[in-house]
């Protein structure tokens, strides 16, 4: 039982109490007028009672008290029900230009730019938003503002929304597998220290260090590299697997504008219209440098075509989810950081310029091979991706 239906509650009982007492007074009242009229019988019973006028006198005005009582009582109930009812509307308005924050949000994580009035949800009543340049933000913090027709709403609500750096989190490693597997004729390491770090000195940290479950027998390895058993199968953060790519999010954005989303009861037994939705909703999402694949087990998938195999300075962030395998086969040097979760991958003629993490097994075959790169897992640990946000304390509500 919420707050309303305890003061409701009240004013009932109150009702109640007032009249009790009316009908308590009201007997006492006849009951007394009776007994004085038969004693004035008894003492005079020739001259006529000149009291019976007064007693119903009183009846009158009771009467009329009641009467007042009661339609008081019905206004107040009725003044708070149509008062109910204006604070639910007015939640479920402010409620719905709160979710078309949500939505500018997302859009700013596809496209970080001014965006002019738009329908950011649709239905009856229908939100649009808009996206502002802020001056002295250095085009990290945009402004976001909503509104609703006037016959529907006159009020607007806005905010700021932020933009900044995130990374995938990844554990310091060139290589976490299940078990690899390589030609047994090959001469190349599995695994060496990229050039461009450097030459290995045994003195500092440079070294690469990989991990799997099932060790090989005297593996192919680099200068200042060596391989450690893990001890459980190595599996991607769960968090991280709601990571979409930029097409499931342009997808997303589009049902949440133009779809009909059932209002859903909350926890707490309060209608949470698609807030339960929008709470599911990533705040991250990869860059243009970044490909996002999901498929089920037993398929194989491949990295887009149109997607640059990376330079150092621009490396590119490869994540297969599903238990899908990854085929990066022929790719010649590749910068970049693949991510396979529940999956395998097959990098025969490639140089992965990098580090590679898959829970399922490498095959490497007669050329394939990890180059670590400290300086491409820092990148993609630290800002590979995108986030956006609301800025706490920005949110701001007022009259059109």
């Amino acid at each position: 039982m919420n707050g309303r239906d305890l003061d409701v509650s009240a004013l009932i009982c109150v009702v109640r109490t007032c009249i009790a007492r009316v009908r308590v007074a009201l007997t006492s009242a006849l009951g007394s007028g009776s007994s004085y009229a038969r004693t004035q019988s008894e003492q005079n019973s020739v001259a006529p009672s000149t009291d019976r006028g007064s007693v119903l006198l009183l009846v009158l005005f009771v009467c009329m008290a009641v009467a007042v009582i009661i339609q008081t009582v019905g206004v107040a109930v009725l003044c708070v029900e149509r008062a109910t009812v204006d604070e639910e509307v007015g939640r479920a308005r402010l409620e719905e230009k709160d979710q078309g924050l949500v939505a500018l949000r997302q859009r700013a994580l596809l496209t970080w730019a001014p965006l002019p009035w738009t329908v950011v949800r649709n239905g009856e009543a229908a939100v649009e938003g808009a996206l502002l340049a802020l001056e002295g933000s250095a085009d990290w913090v945009m402004k976001a503002e909503t509104k609703q027709q006037p016959d529907v709403s006159r009020l607007s609500t806005s905010g700021w929304v932020e933009r900044g750096r995130d990374g995938i989190d990844l554990p310091l490693a060139a290589l976490v597998a299940e078990s690899i597997s390589a030609d047994p004729n090959r001469d190349l390491p599995c695994i060496e220290i990229d050039s461009a770090e450097g030459t290995f000195d045994a003195s500092t940290s440079a070294a690469a260090v990989g991990y799997l479950e099932h060790l090989p027998e005297a593996p192919p390895l680099g200068d200042g590299c060596s391989l450690t058993g893990l001890t459980a199968p190595w599996r991607l953060d769960p968090g991280w697997l709601r990571l979409q790519s930029r097409g499931d999010f342009e997808d997303t954005i589009a049902e949440f504008t133009y779809a009909s989303l059932a209002t859903q009861e909350s926890d707490t037994g309060e209608k949470d219209v698609a807030g339960t939705y929008l709470r599911s909703w990533a705040a991250v999402a990869p860059t243009s440098q970044g490909v996002v694949v999901s498929a089920p087990r037993g398929r194989t998938v491949t990295i887009p075509k149109e997607s640059s195999t990376g330079v150092l300075e621009a490396p590119i962030l490869v994540v297969v989810r599903g238990g899908a395998d990854l085929d990066a086969q022929n790719l010649g040097d590749v910068f970049g950081v693949f991510v396979v979760d529940e999956g395998s991958v097959f990098l025969d003629g490639t140089v992965l310029h990098g580090a590679l993490f898959v829970s399922k097994k490498v095959h490497l075959g007669v050329s394939g091979r990890v180059a670590f790169s400290r300086t491409v897992l820092r990148w993609a640990t630290d800002r590979s991706l995108i986030r956006t946000r609301l800025v706490p304390g920005t949110r701001w509500e007022g009259m059109e």
